[in-house]
């Protein structure tokens, strides 16, 4: 909350909050620059605000945040947008939050905000810290007067998917972007808004890990740990909800060195989950119905190649195009990385590796003629950036204004 006790912008009810900004006899906020400094300046208070705050230090998700908006950070990503002096939004931006994913809300906030627009934020309905945490930065530095003209053009709420007003705030917006699963995506594009909005979506999308079985078997006991803890952070601490954990894993290498590693690296994985996660009982009877679900899809018995209390490894191909979450795992045996194009999901997303060099893993599918948006190593798999699913957010969500 804010230093003085009040927050000057709080999580508002959706029928609590001025909704001019979407009507077409309103004057409307003037988008910005992308190249304002007070953008700038704006992210770098956040990031200092988060970064002190000992709460923020609780979510590791809330912490990474902070991080990107730092100046350095901030500045990196403003500097790979073309023509930024030419650049501005478009107007007033709508953006549909994932339920899932407690600080997606602020990436996506962030990437309409560095293009210049008047932002109008749908937070998850489900209550999480780090959603209070960061709108009362927020809060904390709106309350100063330097900042004050971004006052209106901050505003997060909350409202029931299907409220009639948020269908009213569409019609009315220079710029739509949502989050969510296939569904939602589908809801929002069958809506009426201005035949010149901007619309964004980033629907379903599905994950994958590949591991070289020789490097993990060749790591010393402290670098296994730390390996450990960034899948850990690529998975459990979102209980694979994001897009970008991975649901499937490739273990590349000779069958005696696969062998080897998997059962080193899932042994110590399970020591060190065991001290830190607990699968609370709402969520393993979710995990339950999920595989009640694949058995459904394939019509027989899910084969399971091994089964712990939380983490559950499927070795059924057949399962591929099924949901994993909550330490569902599926797993390959590949003896080179060019057979995983062959089990790609046409909705994935994000590969994550271990012991290899993203480069080559691009150039491996881009020989096959598969792709997928993202290549990062483990432990980067929830870092978000303003290119996503392909797509430069940052260029789509600005105009750029052609200056002969």
């Amino acid at each position: 909350m804010p230093k003085s006790g009040v927050a000057v912008m709080p999580i508002h009810n959706l029928v609590d909050i001025e909704l001019t900004a979407f009507s077409a006899d309103a004057t409307p906020l003037a988008p910005v620059r992308c190249s304002d400094p007070m953008l700038l300046a704006f992210c770098q208070a956040l990031s200092s605000r988060l970064l002190h705050d000992p709460a923020s230090r609780q979510f590791p998700d809330v912490m990474t945040f902070g991080y990107f908006c730092r100046k350095s950070s901030i500045s990196k990503v403003m500097n790979t947008l073309h023509d930024r002096d030419s650049r501005l939004g478009w107007g007033t931006v709508l953006h549909i939050a994932p339920a899932n994913i407690p600080v997606n809300f602020a990436f996506s906030f962030l990437m309409g905000f560095l293009s210049g627009n008047i932002n109008y934020v749908r937070v998850p309905t489900t209550p999480y810290p780090q959603v209070d945490l960061i709108v009362g930065a927020i809060d904390d530095i709106l309350a100063d007067p330097d900042f004050a003209t971004l006052r209106p053009r901050i505003k997060f709420f909350t409202c029931e998917r299907d409220h009639p007003a948020l269908v009213g705030m569409v019609g009315g917006a220079a710029g739509l972007v949502v989050w969510g699963g296939d569904r939602t995506v589908a809801k929002f594009k069958a809506m009426g808004k201005p035949v010149s909005a901007v619309e964004l979506y980033f629907p379903d999308r599905a994950s994958c890990a590949v591991l070289s079985a020789s490097k993990i078997r060749e790591l010393d006991e402290d670098d296994l740990t730390t390996l450990c803890d960034r899948f850990f952070n690529d998975t459990f601490l979102v209980d694979q909800n994001a897009c970008s954990s991975p649901s499937m894993m490739f273990w590349v290498g000779e069958k005696t060195m696969r062998d080897a590693a998997r059962q080193r690296f899932w042994s110590r994985f399970g020591e060190q989950l065991s001290q830190k996660y607990e699968l609370e009982p709402v969520r393993l009877m979710d995990k339950h119905l999920d595989v009640m679900a694949m058995v459904a899809e394939i019509e027989r018995p899910a084969s399971l190649s091994e089964r712990s209390d939380i983490i559950w490894r499927f070795d059924d191909k057949d399962l591929a195009g099924s949901r994993f979450r909550f330490g569902n795992f599926l797993e390959f045996d590949i003896d080179d990385i060019v057979e995983i194009s062959d089990h790609l999901r046409a909705n994935e997303q994000t590969i994550t590796q271990f012991g290899m060099v993203s480069h080559d893993i691009f150039e491996t599918l881009a020989a096959s003629g598969r792709m997928v948006d993202r290549i990062v190593p483990v432990g980067e798999a929830l870092s978000m950036s303003m290119q996503w699913d392909g797509k430069l957010v940052l260029s789509l969500l600005s105009r750029q204004v052609e200056i002969i």
